[in-house]
């Protein structure tokens, strides 16, 4: 144990981490999404519907509070999410039901209910170097890799942006994927577990996975089947109990689904999903394969065409947190080949991208600025990013919206491709050359990523040009 903390506790001791982790809670200060205040909203709920001895209304009870304007929507989530989600807004719930009103109108809490993504983003940046320990990687680059993961477009759109709990998701898929290189089956069935009640993304990158490490039937289905029938008693009882608060999970669901098998491509004359090709492609791939050498990136490679399979051909642009879901596994694998000046490079260029397509194509998401920290310094009335769509007309803007999305997509096969394991170590071979122009890169990396992620609020500014 003393042994473990030793090697991950000096992380925390970089001093970049504190700048990065001001940076995200700046961000996070500047943004109030609805997705965010949905978030928050139903997490208070939950304690309601227990000290109320409704636990199994609270999905219309969370109906109530969306139609009554306290909340933009319905909970879509599982409720072992939900009770995740409703540990940190216990104190905003019992000060609520001590003074009364609605106490989300107020800055303070509104940023007290954000900081609970930003606390799982570290949380989750520890375990990425936990696994980046298990590739063998020294302590200065898994700190390297730490930062970098703090610093990336996707953890700050998805936390501080639109503020989704989609980075709990993330953690319980890298403690999962964590347990399956360690061979431990118990935590592997309780991480896994959580990673599908957060959301089922973590089957789609842990079936290829474990297709990889494990040969034998039985075992195999065991490890799928108990998680996921877990996840489905959990919420049985509120399936039944309240069908119509639950509605709206299934109409989630469908959507979902109905992304996933949207895209199709015609081939003996049926049209089938692309999805359907990519995902049973590396299912195939990983079952034939074995894990005898370079298992730990082979698991994180395989992990990553996984999930990259599902988020590829899908029929859907607005779900941008979904993408935190790839960060992790670019990350480790691109500081195992070393990290060089060309990869990350790469890297940084089809990041930008990656941000600029989603200002793009979600433009209120990024307008949320009212009644925060940037609106109350800056003042309103400046030019919004909705202004800048409407000034440029909708075939430019869709235009650059889809050249963005190129980029990174393009990027991200070219970095799956070169980041497939083929040596058993190959993170010492990075050249010193390069060593400081890659740090400057890093530097220009995180300026870029957190400048970009804060458009709407820099355009504040504008007002005092006008």
């Amino acid at each position: 144990m003393k042994a473990a903390r030793k090697n991950t506790d000096p992380i925390f001791k970089d001093p970049r981490l504190y700048v990065a982790v001001g940076l995200l809670l700046l961000t996070g200060a500047c943004f109030y999404y609805q997705d965010v205040n949905s978030i928050i909203r139903q997490g208070m709920v939950f304690w309601d519907a227990l000290f109320s001895g409704k636990l199994f209304s609270f999905y219309s009870m969370c109906r109530e509070a969306s139609k009554a304007g306290l909340c933009g929507h319905e909970c879509t989530y599982g409720i072992v999410q939900a009770f995740f989600m409703a540990i940190w807004q216990l104190p905003l719930f019992l000060i609520e039901k001590i003074a009364g009103g609605n106490i989300l109108r107020f800055f303070i809490a509104r940023l007290y209910g954000k900081l609970y993504t930003i606390a799982i983003a570290i949380l989750t940046g520890r375990e990425i170097a936990a696994v980046a320990a298990k590739l063998g990687m020294k302590e200065e680059k898994r700190r390297d890799l730490f930062l970098a993961f703090l610093a990336s477009g996707s953890l700050i759109v998805s936390a501080c942006v639109v503020g989704q709990i989609d980075i709990l998701g993330t953690l319980f898929l890298i403690k999962t994927v964590k347990a399956v290189i360690d061979k431990d089956d118990r935590k592997f069935l309780l991480w896994f577990f959580l990673a599908v009640s957060c959301k089922i993304f973590a089957l789609f990158f842990i079936i290829p996975v474990l297709l990889l490490t494990e040969k034998k039937i039985v075992p195999l289905l065991l490890k799928l089947g108990l998680p996921i029938g877990l996840y489905l008693l959990s919420d049985l009882p509120f399936s039944l109990l309240d069908a119509a608060g639950t509605a709206a999970k299934k109409g989630r669901l469908d959507g979902m689904v109905a992304c996933m098998l949207g895209v199709r491509i015609k081939l003996f004359a049926v049209n089938i999903p692309v999805f359907f090709l990519l995902f049973a492609f590396i299912c195939i791939i990983a079952w034939l394969r074995n894990d005898n050498e370079n298992r730990t990136a082979k698991i994180l490679w395989t992990a990553l065409c996984g999930g990259t399979s599902l988020l590829a051909s899908m029929d859907i642009s607005v779900y941008d947190y979904w993408y935190i879901y790839l960060t992790p596994f670019i990350l480790l694998l691109i500081y195992r080949d070393g990290a060089g000046f060309k990869e990350l490079l790469v890297m940084t260029v089809s990041g930008f991208a990656w941000i600029a397509g989603n200002i793009f194509a979600l433009s209120w998401t990024f307008d949320a600025t009212d009644n925060m920290l940037a609106a109350f310094i800056f003042g309103k009335g400046g030019i919004t990013v909705k202004d800048i769509y409407l000034k440029f007309g909708h075939e430019s803007y869709h235009g650059a919206w889809a050249a963005s999305w190129a980029v990174y997509a393009v990027a991200l096969f070219i970095l799956i491709w070169f980041s497939y394991p083929w040596k058993k170590q190959l993170q010492n071979e990075a050249a010193a050359d390069d060593a400081r122009a890659c740090r400057i890169l890093m530097i220009f990396r995180t300026a870029g990523n957190f400048l970009l992620c804060n458009i709407a609020a820099l355009l504040l500014l504008t007002r005092f040009f006008k």
